[in-house]
């Protein structure tokens, strides 16, 4: 007899397991309408077994703190932090990995990056796409270079994609912010080498 509420209450029926359920004459459901809905075993096991594989994970962790917060980062060293601003300056016009960053600072990828941005409150590629642009504005004031090649100089591979980060970065895009921020004087090509002589 079936409890809905708690366990199976016991029974004074005297069959076996093996026994096949007895219906009443007038019953005219199919046997298996009538037998309790329940969760085959194989599929009990799983589900319990991804809920108690996932707990040594939580566990794990050793950035999250007793109160599942994240743990805090000690800054990164300032003289790790100016290592790898001179790397990043030397090799501006280079691509820039993540790995090659933990590797100048002599740490693994992640604490790195953690250190970093606690340090400067900037994820490593967004500092190295700044120092970039840094460059970028700085030959785009002094020079008539043409956009692509001041592009390419900074490490950006196609001028469209330099132009996309400089105006989300700075607000205009190159040709507007290098015709507000140039000297009249630098017309041209002509005009800067002339200066140079």
């Amino acid at each position: 007899m079936l409890n809905p509420d708690g366990p199976p209450a016991a029974s004074t029926d005297r069959s076996s397991a093996s026994d096949p359920p007895k219906s009443a004459p007038g019953d005219r459901m199919p046997l298996a309408a009538n037998a309790p809905r329940s969760i085959p075993p194989a599929r009990t096991a799983r589900r319990s077994g991804r809920a108690s594989s996932a707990a040594p994970r939580r566990l794990a962790d050793p950035s999250r703190a007793a109160g599942g917060e994240i743990a805090p980062v000690n800054a990164l060293p300032n003289w790790r932090l100016k290592r790898i601003t001179a790397y990043v300056d030397e090799h501006i016009g280079e691509p820039l990995p993540l790995l090659d960053l933990a590797k100048t600072a002599g740490l693994s990828r992640m604490y790195f990056a953690a250190q970093f941005r606690a340090a400067t409150g900037l994820r490593p590629h967004e500092y190295v796409l700044r120092r970039r642009l840094d460059h970028a504005q700085g030959l785009l004031a002094r020079t008539a270079e043409p956009i692509v090649a001041i592009a390419l100089s900074v490490g950006f591979h196609t001028q469209a994609h330099f132009t996309t980060v400089f105006k989300r970065f700075v607000g205009e895009t190159p040709a507007q912010w290098r015709a507000l921020n140039r000297p009249h004087d630098i017309g041209g090509r002509a005009a800067t080498s002339a200066k140079l002589d």
